[in-house]
């Protein structure tokens, strides 16, 4: 049986790709590093301010981040589909972060509860689900379609979905090695990665529909 992606493919595209595109990377990681340090910089001047401030810029905080961060997932489903992607689709995204929210709660309870009745669960049900947030980025589905979704794609193929994310890990790792600049280069290529497998996936399932079709 042919598997569904090839990690090494996904490593080389995601490699290639960052390199090809790394002044576009660096500013991207430059931006994220400034919203933050921002954000951590209102955070501590309202420590002795008004209770009712603080909670509304965490929530505006938190909006934030879920925004941006299905922007970048936005951004490297661009790269993969061979678009070129411009800095505004990282803020692009704010019609789909109370969907993710909502989602985002309901895989943290699934993957809670996997992993209080027995770790491998946990994990397996962790790997399930975890395409979610690429699969309301791409299709626009609600949290529980999305999850469904994610699922599906990722039916017959969660091992090697494991084995991916332990490669991704020792990506991350090398690129913390090499003296922290490293992970310059290391969390894009992860991310690039990480939805050159969705699509791969998604593909897959879309050609499976139509066999069964026919």
């Amino acid at each position: 049986m042919a598997t569904a992606f090839s990690t090494s493919e996904a490593v080389s595209f995601a490699w290639q790709t960052v390199k090809q595109n790394l002044g576009f990377f660096l500013l991207l990681l430059l931006i994220l590093f400034g919203i933050s340090f921002m954000s951590s910089f209102v955070t501590k001047a309202l420590e002795d301010g008004p209770v009712f401030l603080t909670i509304i810029f965490q929530l505006i905080s938190t909006a934030i981040s879920l925004m941006i961060g299905l922007g970048m997932m936005k951004i490297t489903l661009a790269f993969v589909d061979g678009e070129k992607p411009e800095f505004n689709e990282l803020f692009s995204t704010l019609p789909y972060i109370v969907k993710y929210f909502l989602a985002s709660i309901l895989y943290g309870l699934i993957v809670t509860v996997g992993l209080v009745l027995l770790i491998v669960p946990g994990i397996m049900w962790a790997i399930k689900y975890a395409y979610m947030p690429f699969v309301i980025i791409d299709k626009n589905l609600g949290p529980i379609e999305a999850l469904k979704e994610s699922a599906k794609i990722t039916k017959g193929s969660r091992w090697q979905i494991l084995l991916f994310g332990l490669t991704m890990i020792g990506v991350e790792i090398l690129g913390l090695l090499a003296l922290v600049v490293g992970l310059l280069v290391a969390v894009p290529v992860v991310m690039v990665a990480s939805a050159y497998v969705y699509r791969q996936l998604a593909s897959r399932s879309i050609i499976n529909k139509n066999q069964i079709a026919e």
